[in-house]
């Protein structure tokens, strides 16, 4: 920008340049002169659907303050982006519009001082957006809770109303292979797990999508699965029996692999091996098998009874509050499964022994599984 020249006449009575708003033609400008105008930003960069404010900036040669002024403003692509009176520009679709600003200024290069139309242009860089969620999750095969815990998901290329101009093209960028894509072009693309390796952190696998090579900013997501069992004291209890002489409540709750509590309802299983007697009680033997079936949680309520009294076990279990028996008469052996109400069908959570005692029943010996591989 060029530096105009200010005369002696043109300064206050101070020798400071004034600083009032542009006056008639003629008038006593105090130190007030232009010779161009300016736009911020310059570029503009922006999503499809958004916005941004452009102003209009003119240096006053005169004394080399910045001065934000009125302009006119328009679009060169209405299409692209929109821009109203105050220089607010809307953004509707991908591509770029070369947005104007128009402003009649004083001029120190006209001698009359007579205002001066000075006009600037700025790019607006509209870009392509993602949409979609961001979590799948994996089951080993199973499909619980859709709405909660899906199993695929749907990415959108967001291009604006009309939608986009070009295919759009997909990239992910992730450690291992955690998800794999239905297709790598398209305005919309499937995501599922791979099963073979699942998030280390939250929104360790990124996305981009280009739309005529001008790429979106990146979308995270995260591949989940369950992997671990927790003790839930809380729900847990014991409580008499007249046919059992006790039955105790196992309560747990679910984490995935990164240690996020699993809230949403979800069916798991048990998996469970032969009984065995044990410290010369007839637990195992006198009263047929141990019942089991699958649930819904979390929590996972898991409920342990010892054999009935009517079938004569030995010793006869009894209740005790609180509970104080420390020597086992059965055990067994018990896997559990997330994902799935019929036995051994899901993801292995934890195996454990069904510990009975005289008073209550317990989860002994617990394993829990590796971490998922991430």
């Amino acid at each position: 920008m060029e530096v105009g020249i200010c005369t002696k006449e043109n300064l206050s009575p101070t020798g400071h340049l004034g600083t009032q708003p542009m006056a008639a033609p003629d008038a006593a400008y105090g130190g007030i002169g232009y010779d161009g105008i300016y736009l911020e930003p310059n570029p503009l960069f922006g999503l499809v659907g958004g916005g941004d404010q452009y102003i209009a900036w003119a240096t006053n040669v005169c004394d080399g303050t910045d001065n934000e002024v009125s302009a006119n403003w328009s679009s060169s692509v209405q299409a692209v982006a929109t821009i109203n009176t105050n220089g607010y520009a809307s953004f509707r679709s991908v591509g770029t519009s070369v947005i104007t600003g128009t402003a009649k200024l004083q001029s120190v290069e006209n001698p009359s001082c007579r205002p001066q139309v000075f006009q600037s242009t700025a790019p607006a860089n509209v870009t392509p957006t993602i949409s979609g969620p961001d979590t799948v999750w994996w089951f080993n095969g199973q499909n619980p809770s859709p709405a909660n815990y899906p199993l695929s998901i749907t990415l959108t290329a967001q291009c604006g109303s009309s939608g986009c101009s070009a295919t759009p093209q997909w990239s992910v960028t992730q450690s291992d292979n955690k998800v794999q894509l239905s297709s790598t072009s398209g305005p919309q693309i499937s995501v599922t797990s791979t099963g073979a390796y699942f998030s280390s952190s939250v929104g360790d696998i990124s996305f981009t999508v280009s739309v005529n090579g001008v790429p979106s900013p990146v979308f995270k997501i995260t591949s989940r699965t369950p992997w671990e069992l927790q003790a839930d004291p809380l729900d847990s209890n014991t409580d008499q029996d007249a046919a059992t002489g006790y039955s105790t409540i196992v309560a747990s709750t679910l984490n995935d692999q990164l240690a996020s509590g699993m809230t949403a309802e979800l069916a798991w299983n048990e998996s469970v091996g032969t009984p065995q007697n044990a410290n010369g009680s007839n637990w195992a033997t006198c009263c047929g098998p141990l019942h089991t079936s699958g649930g819904t949680g979390p929590p996972l309520l898991d409920l342990l009874a010892p054999p009935a009294l009517a079938d004569n076990p030995i010793p006869a279990p009894t209740h005790n509050s609180p509970p104080s028996g420390t020597i086992a008469y059965m055990m067994a052996t018990q896997n559990i499964y997330i994902g799935s109400d019929t036995s051994g069908a899901g993801v292995f959570v934890q195996q454990d022994t069904l510990t009975y005692y005289i008073d209550h029943g317990a989860y002994t010996g617990i394993i829990i599984p590796p971490k998922p591989p991430q």
